[in-house]
């Protein structure tokens, strides 16, 4: 996936253990997909679960009603959404971490 297409998972996108594919839309005029679909990815089961446990945690979130709730990502005490930069430097420090 893009860190672009993942900053832009909106909550009630994150699909169910028993159909694990998430829909990934093209943005407003991409014309990559004639039928406007975007493309499916198949998640592994345990990235499914982990999504599944951050929505748990995220739904104590003080920021998880407010006008973030569209967004997936919510950073600490931040009121803007992760955006793609912000996956980014997370995941490059995370790598850096487990070396």
């Amino acid at each position: 996936m893009r860190v672009g297409e993942v900053a832009d998972i909106e909550p009630e996108d994150v699909p169910a253990l028993t159909e694990p594919i998430l829909r990934v839309t093209p943005k407003k005029g991409e014309l990559r997909y004639a039928d406007d679909s975007g493309r499916r990815i198949l998640l592994e089961q345990e990235t499914v679960k982990a999504i599944q446990r951050y929505l748990r945690v995220r739904a104590e979130h003080p920021l998880a009603e407010s006008h973030l709730a569209e967004h997936l990502w919510l950073g600490q005490g931040s009121a803007l959404p992760f955006g793609a930069n912000g996956i980014r430097l997370m995941l490059i420090r995370r790598c850096k971490r487990l070396g």
